[in-house]
């Protein structure tokens, strides 16, 4: 118990008033444990209540006002769909839906989102029809789903003041186990390998910026090759003023000063044979850095973003894209 681990000798070594002194402070800790682990368990009670039929409800209305004001936008960009065929049953805003509420779920297979919709939630998607359709519905709508996020990222930016203070760092997204590299197919053209602290994989780099409260404000994908510093500018490219912190990877005094030029102070962690001064602000900073290591582990535990079970090229950013919108969506409506 928690209570014996901080209190280890039996009681028979202690005084009469000693023990009982320690039977009381066990008393008090293992019942502040118990309030502790009460409070958590009322939050995921909250969160079990929140990922119902409010959640569904609260995530299609979001999604399907975003898609009103999108509408004109992405009526341009819809390839001409052939008169002979059919009409598609279910909307883009359902479709979507769907989708997102499934990463929020940890429904990273699509077999299993369907299957999961199919057996609880038909009563709210009567429209529902086979499985390769809502495949189908799912590659068709990848445009408004990259729109929808777009969106997102545009209102979080502009909910930042005159000096923002973003955090970036870059995380490994593995498509297969390193020992079958060579064996495996569906990214046989753009997967590479890498090393990192943990060790070797074979697969793509995901690079994320967030700001301090953990809301999303940029993202890419790229092959796992590829250097942390060579996205410093595309990823802070609608900034004017403020500051960017990282880890050690994006130490580089040439691309401080090419930042520096157009607004952007570069704030990273220094290495142990140098000397430089830090003020306050500055460290205050760096020790934020502990949120886009939040954002990492919250996509990959709780939304399943990383996956190795890939059978198509295009279902991986599909599958990101819908697993970073569901985050987005969740910081905004949920939390």
């Amino acid at each position: 118990m928690y209570g014996e681990e901080i209190f280890s000798l039996p009681a028979r070594y202690y005084p009469r008033d000693s023990r009982q002194r320690v039977e009381e402070h066990r008393t008090t800790e293992v019942g502040e444990w118990c309030e502790d682990y009460q409070a958590l368990e009322d939050a995921m009670l909250r969160q079990e209540k929140r990922s119902g039929e409010e959640t569904l409800l609260k995530l299609y209305v979001a999604i399907d006002e975003d898609l009103t004001v999108l509408q004109p936008q992405l009526q341009a960009k819809h390839l001409p769909r052939d008169p002979r065929g059919g009409t598609p049953v279910l909307s883009a805003a359902e479709v979507l839906t769907i989708v997102v509420w499934g990463a929020g779920r940890g429904l990273t297979d699509k077999a299993k989102l369907y299957l999961h919709i199919q057996a609880y939630q038909r009563q709210e998607f009567p429209a529902l029809g086979a499985y390769s359709k809502f495949v189908e519905a799912t590659n068709r709508y990848s445009v408004e789903l990259r729109a929808l996020l777009a969106l997102r990222l545009h209102r979080n930016r502009h909910m930042q003041g005159a000096s923002p203070i973003v955090l970036q760092d870059s995380t490994a997204s593995a498509v297969c186990h390193v020992a079958r590299a060579r064996q495996h197919r569906t990214f046989q053209a753009w997967a590479r390998k890498s090393k990192t602290g943990r060790g070797w994989w074979d697969g793509f780099k995901l690079h994320l910026q967030c700001d301090e409260g953990g809301r999303l404000c940029g993202f890419d994908l790229t092959t796992a090759t590829v250097d942390d510093r060579k996205l410093l500018d595309p990823l802070t490219r609608w900034m004017k003023d403020g500051s960017v912190v990282g880890d050690g990877g994006y130490l580089s005094q040439t691309k401080a000063k090419e930042l520096a030029a157009g607004g952007v102070y570069l704030l990273t962690a220094t290495r142990k044979n140098m000397r430089h001064l830090a003020s306050q602000f500055q460290l205050a900073c760096l020790q934020l850095r502990h949120r886009v290591e939040e954002l990492f582990a919250f996509l990959k535990n709780a939304f399943g973003a990383v996956r190795t079970t890939h059978r198509a090229a295009h279902a991986l950013p599909i599958h990101l894209l819908g697993c970073l919108l569901a985050y987005s969506l969740y910081k905004s409506l949920i939390a």
